[in-house]
């Protein structure tokens, strides 16, 4: 699944006539280059959540640019439409879960329309399919961490400038956990998708939901070696990619 629904806030004036996903990175738009690397990686059944300038992404997903990626492969590509209700990262894959999970429970990997990298999507599939889910996370400098434990178990968040904890694990110590920075990519199975129902409310952040049920699911942290993350979100990030000196 690509979640391509959001607003684009950090872009500026570059989401005030299309939606984020069409936002061009070296002189094409971020749904594609985030559907050239699925497809690279073999997946061929896509899901994308649409909101902002939904028609927009509706009709870009049938131009010939974009068709010539997903016929190659015979890739299927689905809407899941949030035109009139944008659900948040978590929301949208408990409204997505019909078209996702269909006649099969197959662990589903979930990216981020802005996140450009060389992970190794097939491999992070193949070793997060067997927990409830992973996160692909990364040593990188930022305030906002997760927490995890000697087996590489998701426990909790924290803020290490406010010094804000968030973990449904009573007197948790920050320091006797591996601090990690999510990538934007997870892989998530029906298990875990169930369990958002009982988030009782349509409309929620998936690392929300990851945190409160992290001693309820076993949800865990992948890292791969020398990997690349780069946020294409933030308007600095991609002019200096357009831009290069």
């Amino acid at each position: 699944m690509i979640l391509a629904a959001g607003l684009g806030t950090r872009l500026a004036s570059l989401t005030s006539n299309k939606p984020k996903a069409l936002v061009e990175l070296w002189g094409k738009p971020l749904l594609y280059h985030v559907t050239k690397k699925l497809v690279e990686n073999g997946f061929d059944d896509i899901t994308i959540n649409v909101h902002h300038f939904s028609d927009r992404i509706m009709e870009y997903v049938e131009t010939d640019q974009y068709r010539s990626l997903t016929n190659s492969v015979n890739a299927k590509i689905k809407i899941s439409d949030e035109t009139d209700f944008l659900l948040d990262t978590g929301g949208a894959l408990l409204h997505a879960a019909p078209l996702l999970f269909g006649e099969n429970d197959k662990a589903i990997l979930v990216h981020n329309v802005d996140i450009i990298s060389n992970a190794n999507l097939s491999e992070l599939y193949d070793k997060g399919k067997n927990s409830d889910a992973s996160l692909l996370v990364s040593q990188r400098d930022t305030q906002r961490l997760l927490l995890f434990n000697n087996e590489q178990r998701l426990v909790g968040w924290t803020n290490i400038v406010t010094q804000e904890v968030k973990t449904p694990f009573p007197n948790l110590k920050i320091d006797d956990f591996a601090k990690r920075a999510f990538a934007g990519i997870h892989v998530v199975t029906k298990r875990a998708v169930d369990t958002m129902e009982n988030m009782g409310q349509s409309k929620f952040g998936i690392m929300d939901f990851y945190i409160k049920n992290a001693d309820k699911l076993i949800i865990k942290g992948i890292e791969q070696d020398n990997l690349s993350i780069t946020d294409v979100g933030k308007i600095e990030m991609l002019n200096r990619l357009n831009n290069p000196q």
